[in-house]
């Protein structure tokens, strides 16, 4: 999920939404990509630490690192706000 995220020009994740490089933790290279767009994305150390540890973020601290734009949060239905303040509207979900 992460390597297809990362494939994204846009990452809006739900408020209950985690990321990682699980790979690693199972001694496996990931191979799409990721190694190279993460530290892309978050810059080299931060990408360094997801991915030599497998350590899992959840949505607030993907979006404090800039992995994501916006967090949405999903107990609420229809149109809405983000945790960002940002309107929602509703669709494609």
């Amino acid at each position: 999920g992460l390597e297809l995220a990362l494939a994204s020009d846009i990452i809006i994740a739900s408020d209950t939404a985690t990321f990682g490089a699980p790979e690693t933790s199972l001694a496996i290279i990931p191979g799409a990509g990721g190694t190279v767009r993460l530290p892309r994305r978050i810059g080299i150390s931060a990408a360094k630490e997801l991915i030599f540890t497998g350590r899992k973020i959840d949505a607030n601290e993907a979006r404090e690192l800039g992995l994501v734009m916006r967090c949405r949060d999903r107990s609420r239905h229809g149109r809405g706000r983000g945790r960002d303040g940002s309107a929602s509207d509703g669709g494609g979900e």
